[in-house]
């Protein structure tokens, strides 16, 4: 089976997208790709998410301690409150992280790489910071009992 995708991708820079006389974003590449459908990953492209892990590993290894400790016991570990000590040791491995993600912005506050913006060093850095900032506030808050 031929499979055909039309890419269209903008161009993007530091100042936004570029723009053409009637608004809209000026293409850096347009082409309409076929793309066979085949069962082995000898030939498959890199790009646009032929290949990628997905979270499977990640995935696979939580089948199998749900598994091995049995459902119930899996739903109880689960419930479990988290203590205030777990919280601190969690802000502690966090903590040098976001240190240096703070430290590797530029002026502007941007992450860049070879003078571009990476979309995956970016939501890297904001789900890091984020959690920090969670685990933080859910940690002060346990100061109280």
């Amino acid at each position: 089976m031929i499979l055909p995708l039309l890419v269209v991708c903008t161009t993007l820079t530091l100042e936004g997208p570029k723009w053409d006389t009637n608004g809209r974003p000026i293409a850096r590449f347009i082409g309409l790709k076929r793309y066979e459908l085949v069962y082995t990953e000898d030939d498959l492209p890199t790009h646009y998410s032929f290949q990628g892990e997905y979270g499977i590993p990640a995935l696979m290894k939580e089948v199998e301690h749900l598994q091995r400790v049995g459902r119930q016991r899996f739903l109880d570990q689960s419930k479990r409150p988290i203590t205030r000590q777990a919280l601190r040791s969690r802000l502690d491995q966090l903590e040098p992280k976001v240190r240096t993600i703070l430290q590797t912005q530029d002026p502007e506050g941007r992450w860049l790489n070879n003078h571009e913006i990476r979309m995956a060093t970016f939501i890297r850095n904001m789900e890091t910071l984020a959690e920090y900032l969670e685990t933080y506030a859910v940690w002060k808050d346990s100061e109280q009992y």
